[in-house]
């Protein structure tokens, strides 16, 4: 009786370390998307309706982040000692086996995060920007605490429905507020700020138009008056989107980790239903993901996205046999079509932001 009693305590404390981390992968996507070197320019929420629609200071997400690890270790060190649960070598004394090159690499890479960040430390303290450093470097510690929450610990859960709960909640947030944002926000917003323009601003709060013109959405024009920027404008007529994060690219890198995992729950919860009732539902999760990834315009989104598919096809991933690959491939191929075709004249412009990236990473490697 006490056996089963532990055994209940220790499922319902994994339940609630896989939906706190749920959770957090739910605020850091929806509330925390704004970049670290943003962080001044995010205000906290003053009351309840700010709460929910404003995003939240990053410090916030260090005290969510530090709650959560304490949860977790606490939870994973009382796993150690439970035969069924930890990992153990089953002929304890016998002579270790010889370590493989795989094997090797695979004990080197969990210690890369900290090597990275103790190189960041050491660099810290050559920094060309303190005041900049002493943002970013908290952020970096984040990061490598999230790498080894999951390697140590969140690796260990048993059940994880919490965990994949919070993933595919946060996937369909975004999705939902993309798809809001390309065929309502964009032009509603577009239609404020013209319209204010007109007006001089005069239908406003004072506060309100202050707040624009700390944003940089208003400049003070040769006429001694307040027009929206060139930039904002133009912007808003490409008709990128972002969602909840704060650059469209940061909604295709999002995109790109959260769909997977999307897709392979649609398909796995729809286990019993129709074939056709089930590829429906697959569809439409990936419809509206890749409308999202489209309208973003990140091109270097576009190409993962079709490179981790072909992937996935020729490894035979997916469950309709060699001529569905076949076709997969031939879909693949038009999307790089379709790929060349959009952006044909960025191409013959010279493709700067490309050039730019290249020019990153030459700096980088000189340094």
């Amino acid at each position: 009786m006490g056996s089963k009693q532990s055994g209940n305590a220790r499922g319902r404390a994994e339940d609630v370390v896989a939906s706190l981390a749920g959770l957090f992968v739910v605020l850091a996507v929806v509330k925390l998307g704004n970049p670290v070197v943003l962080e001044h320019r995010v205000e906290p929420p003053r009351d309840v309706f700010a709460l929910l629609i404003q995003p939240w200071p990053l410090t916030w997400g260090f005290w969510l982040l530090g709650a959560l690890t304490l949860v977790a270790v606490s939870w994973r060190m009382g796993l150690r000692g439970n035969p069924k649960l930890e990992t153990r070598n089953p002929k304890q004394g016998a002579a270790a086996p010889p370590v493989s090159k795989v094997a090797w690499v695979a004990r080197v890479i969990p210690w890369l995060p900290l090597a990275w960040l103790a190189w960041q430390g050491l660099s810290a303290t050559q920094t060309v920007d303190p005041g900049l450093t002493r943002v970013t470097l908290p952020h970096f510690v984040a990061c490598t605490v999230c790498f080894y929450l999951g390697w140590w610990a969140l690796s260990r859960l048993q059940s994880p429905r919490g965990w994949w709960v919070g993933i595919v909640g946060a996937l369909f947030i975004v999705l939902a507020i993309g798809w809001h944002q390309k065929f309502i926000q964009l032009e509603a917003t577009k239609r404020f700020l013209l319209e204010n323009e007109e007006t001089a601003w005069s239908k406003i709060e004072p506060a309100d138009r202050e707040e624009l013109v700390r944003s940089g959405v208003l400049i003070m024009g040769d006429d001694g008056r307040y027009h929206v920027h060139p930039h904002v404008i133009a912007k808003l007529e490409k008709g990128r989107i972002s969602s909840t994060l704060v650059y469209p690219n940061a909604l295709a890198g999002a995109l790109l980790l959260l769909v997977p995992v999307g897709l392979a729950v649609a398909w796995l919860l729809s286990e019993g239903a129709s074939p056709g009732l089930r590829w429906g539902l697959v569809g439409l999760v990936g419809a509206a993901a890749a409308a999202c990834l489209y309208w973003s315009g990140s091109k270097s989104g576009w190409l993962i996205a079709l490179g981790l598919a072909g992937v996935f096809a020729l490894r035979g991933g997916l469950p309709f046999g060699r001529a569905g690959r076949y076709a997969m491939l031939g879909v693949l191929l038009l999307g790089l079509a379709a790929f060349g075709w959009k952006y044909a004249d960025y191409f013959r412009k010279g493709a700067s932001s490309l050039g730019a990236r290249a020019d990153y990473w030459r700096t980088a490697l000189r340094t």
